[in-house]
């Protein structure tokens, strides 16, 4: 409720919490699969806690129960540190039960999931563009060239990169996802998999599709801590994932601030980050309508990077502000000025070019 902008003590917040507690009766209820907590699972409590502090309170809770276990304790466990320092939640007042059972092995949080969360994907992941994804990518290139005029730079940045790689683009448009897919796919040549909400890969004939197009599914109004896992799986098999910072479209088809969530992957993973601008999408296709014919739009790739020289000697909190800075920085150097937004004073790696500062058409060039 605070995260959307609603006091914690609102009606709104009321009514989240009732949501959240029917879900959870019917997730652990269900007559297939129910999601139940594990009678050794420790409990903790993360309301009104943000992203970067459960994660402090997740690995305090395996450090305490590890060491735990080196000592060779027995008997019910104290409380752990993150549990013993967790705040009263904000909508329900109720003092949160956190006293772990006794437990030999320490918990894994990715075997445990929450009520009503979905786990990471399971087993290996596929890392080619299947001869579906092949196909999706062709008939959406074909589309948006007959719509609209295309420029698409830096595509020999994303060709050979092996390993994790992190694809990042600004968001401004529906269009975005299509302009990223179809070019940047075939010039990587592997699959690129995409954070999308879980109840459009249930719908009939829409769902498959993204199922197909490598969509995992995020159900709507989990813990960040789901598409934490789901991102972080896919880039410690090794592929590909397509990320927009900003975690939403900009209403002003200016940068906005982003979280330090791409950063953190980034950090954890080891991954290589692949820098993209998309340009003009939001006058193509804008917020609320429907595609526009004429017009232009553009797509740049930057040079590929990692996070190793930008973090180095820094606290973790700082590491991970300098990486989102670093990361965002590179994107809004691929990016007309009126597109920068936030971060037009931190431009990493300014491109001198045409095309950046005209509002016009760009003449044919590079890769079409």
């Amino acid at each position: 409720a605070v995260q959307r902008g609603h006091p914690p003590d609102g009606p709104e917040a009321a009514a989240i919490l009732a949501d959240l507690r029917i879900r959870d009766k019917v997730d652990s209820t269900r007559a297939a699969a129910p999601l139940r907590i594990p009678d050794e699972a420790l409990i903790i409590n993360t309301d009104g806690i943000g992203f970067a502090d459960t994660v402090d309170m997740v690995v305090a809770v395996i450090h305490d129960a590890e060491a735990e276990d080196a000592a060779g304790a027995a008997g019910p466990a104290e409380p752990p540190a993150a549990a013993r320092a967790e705040p009263e939640a904000a909508a329900d007042k109720a003092k949160p039960v956190n006293e772990p059972t006794p437990a030999k092995e320490a918990p894994n949080p990715q075997e445990a999931p929450a009520p009503g969360a979905r786990a990471a994907p399971a087993g290996p992941l596929p890392d080619d563009a299947s001869p579906f994804i092949r196909l999706t990518d062709l008939t959406g290139r074909t589309i948006v060239r007959a719509l609209t005029r295309v420029r698409v730079e830096g595509l020999e940045h994303a060709r050979g990169l092996t390993g994790p790689v992190i694809v990042a683009s600004n968001h401004i448009s529906n269009a975005d996802g299509v302009l990223v897919a179809s070019w940047i796919t075939p010039a990587i040549g592997r699959r690129i998999y995409l954070l999308g909400k879980q109840e459009a890969l249930e719908w009939p004939l829409l769902g498959l599709g993204l199922r197909l197009n490598a969509v995992l599914g995020i159900r709507r109004g989990a813990a960040d801590l789901e598409a934490f896992r789901a991102a972080k799986h896919v880039l410690d098999e090794g592929h590909v994932l397509g990320i927009f910072p900003e975690g939403t479209r900009s209403p002003t088809a200016a940068l906005q601030e982003a979280k330090d969530g791409l950063a953190i992957l980034a950090l954890r993973t080891g991954a290589t980050i692949l820098p993209v601008g998309v340009a003009n999408t939001d006058r193509f296709w804008p917020r609320g309508g429907a595609p526009r014919f004429g017009g232009w739009v553009g797509l740049r790739v930057g040079r590929p990077f990692r996070l190793d020289e930008v973090t180095r000697g820094l606290a973790r909190r700082q590491a991970q502000a300098a990486a989102t800075a670093e990361i965002m920085g590179r994107i809004a150097g691929l990016l007309p000025p009126r597109h920068r937004g936030a971060y037009a004073g931190r431009v990493v790696e300014d491109i001198p070019d045409g095309w950046l500062e005209s509002e016009s058409p760009p003449p044919p060039a590079g890769e079409r």
